[in-house]
């Protein structure tokens, strides 16, 4: 089940024939986007459209029990970030689906979440878009949250954090190709309740296509880091979300995009 997260929302299901919409592993259908409008914030650099269906959200205890299986696995993958207390709860390379983080896989004609080449991959082949694929057995609160990316092509990469993917709430942190990074703020999936909470560039980020990027979000409470590359790139405070689900991020802004992710990791705080 991919979700494809938009800025306006007109549902749009066919059963039968031709079926515009990404079917989930689940066998549920999602919704088809019409009229995207550019997002507010990014007015002159992106924008996005959405396809969503509803999924059941499992308990994170789901989740951390896979991750500490073993002591080795809580011994090797230590949290990173200061002060670097934390449970190591989710641990995932994203080779495959197979780990019980329940990842979001599908396609259509707007855009697909896939495991290919022992990654995860994210992409869309529309311009003024952006794709979300997430973790639909994941809820955390306060958490660390890293990844490995690359965009292989088009613009932009991110993670989005606390969301619910049934109604479109979600933060997303937003790096792209040329070093900037921004936080978003979607309060539901009609593009009308969009907000920037922080916009910069950063150079820690390794710049233009196929290149490696660790990215990162720390979340205690109203206290919100990123990080990019071990290298802290902006903190916000805000507390509109509590808590939720994780994903990953092609955002299209003037090319089709695709990212590749790998190497995912989750520490509760």
């Amino acid at each position: 089940m991919a979700l494809l997260i938009g800025i306006a929302l007109l549902v749009l299901i066919v059963i039968g024939g031709s079926i515009a919409a990404l079917l989930s592993s689940g066998g549920k259908l999602a919704s088809s986007p019409a009229t995207p409008t550019v997002a507010p914030a990014n007015a002159t650099t992106t924008a996005a459209a959405h396809e969503t269906a509803t999924i059941t959200s499992a308990l994170t205890a789901t989740v951390q029990a896979n991750a500490t299986a073993t002591a080795s696995v809580i011994a090797a993958n230590p949290n990173p970030y200061p002060p670097g207390d934390g449970t190591l709860a989710l641990y995932d390379p994203l080779r495959d689906n197979s780990k019980g983080y329940r990842w979001d896989e599908g396609s259509s004609a707007t855009g697909s979440c896939a495991f290919s080449g022992n990654t995860y991959h994210v992409s869309t082949p529309r311009t003024h878009f952006f794709v979300t694929c997430s973790s639909n057995a994941s809820d955390f609160s306060n958490f660390v949250f890293e990844a490995q990316m690359q965009i292989i092509n088009g613009d932009c990469a991110g993670l989005i954090f606390r969301a619910n993917s049934t109604i479109g709430k979600f933060y997303l942190f937003q790096v792209c190709k040329d070093g900037a990074v921004r936080l978003y703020l979607y309060l539901d999936y009609s593009g009308n309740h969009v907000t920037t909470l922080a916009t910069t560039s950063s150079s820690a980020v390794v710049t233009g296509l196929n290149q490696t990027n660790v990215l990162a979000v720390i979340a205690r409470g109203k206290a919100l880091d990123f990080y990019v590359n071990k290298n802290k790139s902006m903190s916000v405070n805000d507390g509109t979300f509590t808590h939720g689900q994780i994903g990953f991020v092609a955002s299209a802004a003037n090319n089709p995009t695709e990212v590749m992710y790998s190497n995912t990791r989750v520490w509760t705080l």
